[in-house]
């Protein structure tokens, strides 16, 4: 299950799928609902329908005025897709995102006034594309940024600043046979690197690599990464 709140108050957007299956096979679906009592407003119940099968790893993220983003890995097409439905649940736009050659896994941030920052990756590669609120893809086809995890370990994504930090597991030094550690990225919204990665330290072997490490924002400017059981705060 996914879950991320949206800019309306109380709102919340949800997937559900059966992890023990292929992304592809996992018959997903999407419901918002609102308010304390959770009441439903809409559900998706093929919310790739029209994208080509078999797709692949997929992550939401909100949006201005209600609205969802679904973001999808398509390794047919060696694309990814972002899809956008308004507040009320009503088709608003789709697009092709950026280039891929496939996914393990798939994430997603709405940066208000920014777009949606959308990211893929794979063994041995990360890719990201922004594309603004007026659908225009800032970043070409995609870039590369983040790490080089073996496993191809998904990205936890967080806005900081007039940037953004991606939080992603990836090699400590070329021992093939060495635990992956969590690496701190942080950027510009042109893409460009600010600085270099900060090592968090390594991580358990029993924390899943293709679900993003758990990123918080407890107070304003600063962010908590959480390896296994021990929490790692960052500064602005």
């Amino acid at each position: 299950m996914q879950t991320v709140p949206l800019t309306e108050a109380g709102a919340r957007a949800i997937t559900v799928s059966d992890a023990t299956r292929p992304a592809a096979e996992s018959s997903p679906f999407v419901l918002v609902v609102d308010g304390p009592a959770h009441h439903l407003r809409w559900t998706k119940g093929a919310p790739a329908a029209g994208i080509l099968a078999p797709f692949g790893p997929f992550a939401i993220a909100s949006g201005p005025r209600g609205r969802v983003a679904f973001a999808v890995c398509d390794p047919p097409t060696k694309r990814l897709a972002l899809r956008l439905w308004d507040g009320d649940g009503s088709a608003f736009a789709d697009f092709d995102a950026m280039d891929v050659e496939d996914c393990t896994a798939t994430s997603a941030l709405y940066w208000p006034e920014k777009g949606w920052l959308v990211v893929a990756s794979r063994p041995g590669q990360t890719r990201a594309q922004l594309v603004s609120e007026q659908g225009q893809l800032r970043w070409g086809r995609g870039i590369d940024i983040g790490a080089r995890s073996r496993t191809g370990a998904a990205a936890a994504l967080a806005q900081e600043g007039d940037g953004f930090v991606i939080v992603q597991a990836g090699p400590a030094s070329g021992v093939p046979t060495e635990a992956e550690h969590a690496f701190a990225f942080h950027y510009g919204v042109d893409g460009a690197p600010r600085g270099q990665p900060r090592d968090l330290g390594t991580v358990p072997k029993d924390v899943p690599s293709l679900e993003p490490l758990p990123l918080e924002q407890p107070r304003n400017g600063a962010l908590r990464v959480v390896l296994g059981s021990r929490p790692v705060d960052l500064a602005p």
